[in-house]
């Protein structure tokens, strides 16, 4: 049975493609007006003033995580030590004996004495309970080993995950030359020959290489195996750069010939407004999350949240990939360049969006992406969303983001 789903527009990065979209099954069929494809849909989901996008992709996301910042403790939004410790011990109030307390998001830079909290700082919180606090990048604790209980048929190798470096909030990001505010200190390169035996492996798994490089070190020191690996064969496509947050000039060039894929987050720039350049100073700061430059340069790019690191709406991400929270405003993308960032399939290996015979995943929301200000698009609301075709039903009033 064929469906049709028409609004005032459908719009994509590459601009609008009509009002309608129909769907046979699971696929798209067409996209088009509303007028010429009416007649051949059994059904109509009609929006009236709303807009039609293709489905949303976040390249870098942690849903277990974000389910426990969602739902346990976090202390993302304090402003000292004394606050956490009030936030740690009603937690460990609330717990049972024998449970952990595990909290997240704790950030340094945003509470007033500046510094991680000691041990003694925790037994003032918690007693005889010891928390695990997790800080707000996440990167400066080691990841929890995950197991697979029942793998099944349907286990299959996706790729693996290496860090390069930390993060800039920790000052652990390898750096070629030290942090404007820690003379002396240019982080960790976490980088070994074992990694990129590793990657290699991977690849001839049939997946694919994710390597986290924040800093500029650690980005010319990926970059430079990826150029080997892809002379040597692999599929630029199945080699991801995440974050690449700042980078040589040189290198971005690199980036766009190589055609990696360069997994960015632009919210990032949000939460880092009021320390980034004092971290790296003036003259890094240009190349700090050079989106317009990279892309300039030709580079695949795919945007994310990095959530629970930040918040998921990818309305935000879009709307501080155009604005940068006025930091270096120049690098800032167009509105449908920032679209682009968070509904292209191509850096995920997927089909194109809203394409004939591509899976009809798409949502609609009440205003258009590429014609409101940053601000207004902060706001955006989703009025409807749609997997394979079939309306997904959305508990919409529960909160999605706790600061």
């Amino acid at each position: 049975m064929s469906t049709l789903i028409s609004a005032a527009a459908v719009q994509t990065a590459a601009g609008r493609l009509g009002d309608s979209v129909l769907i046979d099954n699971d696929l798209v069929v067409a996209v088009g007006e509303r007028s010429e494809l009416g007649a051949r849909a059994n059904a109509e989901h009609r929006y009236e003033d709303a807009v039609i996008l293709p489905g949303l992709r976040d390249s870098h996301f942690h849903p277990v995580g974000y389910t426990a910042a969602l739902n346990g403790t976090t202390l993302g939004g304090i402003v000292d030590l004394a606050e956490m410790r009030e936030v740690l011990g009603a937690a460990a109030a609330r717990i049972a004996p024998g449970d952990a307390l595990i909290a997240t998001r704790f950030n340094d830079t945003a509470v007033a004495e500046q510094r991680l909290p000691t041990r003694a700082d925790l037994d003032r919180a918690t007693g005889a309970m010891p928390p695990l606090v997790h800080r707000h990048c996440g990167d400066d604790l080691p990841e929890a080993r995950r197991r697979i209980e029942r793998a099944g048929p349907r286990l299959r190798w996706a790729g693996v995950k290496i860090f390069a470096d930390g993060s800039l909030g920790g000052h652990t990001a390898a750096m070629d030359a030290p942090f404007s505010d820690a003379l002396g200190e240019t982080g960790t390169l976490r980088l070994t020959p074992d990694d990129l035996e590793l990657a290699n492996a991977s690849l001839h798994a049939g997946g694919m290489v994710a390597i986290h490089a924040i800093g500029d070190r650690a980005n010319t020191t990926v970059l430079n195996p990826f150029e080997t690996i892809i002379e040597m064969g692999a599929p630029p496509g199945r080699l991801r750069l995440e974050h690449a947050s700042v980078l040589n000039p040189a290198d971005v060039e690199r980036i766009g010939r190589t055609g990696i894929v360069t997994s960015v987050q632009p919210a990032f720039l949000g939460s880092e407004v009021d320390w980034l350049e004092d971290r790296v100073g003036p003259d890094r700061l240009p190349f700090t999350y050079p989106l317009r430059s990279l892309q300039r340069a030709g580079a695949t790019l795919a945007g994310g949240s990095d959530c629970p690191v930040e918040s998921p709406n990818p309305f935000a991400g879009m709307a501080l990939a155009i604005d940068r929270a006025g930091i270096v405003v120049e690098e800032g993308l167009e509105p449908a360049a920032a679209l682009g960032l968070f509904t292209q399939a191509t850096a995920l290996q997927e089909p194109a969006p809203l394409a004939t015979g591509s899976p009809a995943d798409l949502i609609v929301v009440d205003r258009n992406p590429v014609e409101v200000t940053p601000d207004e698009l902060r706001q955006t609301r989703v009025l409807g969303t749609f997997v394979d075709g079939v309306e997904v039903e959305v508990e919409r009033t529960r909160p999605y983001w706790v600061d």
